[in-house]
């Protein structure tokens, strides 16, 4: 019984898996401690698993805050530079939607009596 590893780099789980992986060990934990015979060393390697565990999702979770936050503030100059230069609409765009918007205004003047 043995750990595979790739390039002998261990392959760091996801946050969801480590989610998912921290509530099985705390039913397992659960169960363990319900049981009359109880292995103590079982429940301390259970302990320490899941507590490194905790400890590496609630890193990762930190490293993304912190990555987000960092992105967030080097995008938001950047976005309110390019709205204030630019826009929203090409001059193009407004020709021609002024000249759909006239020829709207000539068909709406347009009275025909209605037939049934």
């Amino acid at each position: 019984m043995g750990v595979v590893l790739r390039d002998n780099q261990q392959i760091k789980p996801k946050t969801a898996d480590l989610t998912n992986w921290i509530n099985k060990f705390k039913t397992k934990k659960i169960y363990l401690k319900r049981q009359k015979r109880k292995d103590l060393f079982i429940e301390a390697v259970l302990t320490y698993a899941l507590s490194r565990a905790e400890n590496e999702l609630r890193h990762k979770q930190q490293l993304r805050r912190q990555k987000w936050q960092t992105l967030k503030t080097t995008w938001e100059p950047i976005n309110n530079q390019d709205d204030a230069k630019r826009p929203v609409w090409d001059i193009k765009i407004y020709e021609d939607l002024d000249s759909l918007d006239h020829f709207l205004t000539e068909i709406d003047q347009i009275k025909i009596p209605l037939q049934r």
